[in-house]
């Protein structure tokens, strides 16, 4: 057996978005079939203008 525990320290991880609770749970594991209009950075920059 294989220990990977260590394999994913530092690994970068953002929220791309936040589902409703009524969100079909099925659906979570597919991906995106556009990328978001606008990065998180800009998102809080047109936050705090």
């Amino acid at each position: 057996m294989v220990k990977a525990s260590g394999m994913f320290k530092n690994v970068p991880t953002a929220i791309v978005g936040v589902l409703p609770d009524t969100t079909d749970s099925s659906a979570l594991g597919h991906k995106l079939d556009k990328p978001p209009k606008e990065t998180f950075e800009a998102y809080l920059e047109r936050k705090h203008e």
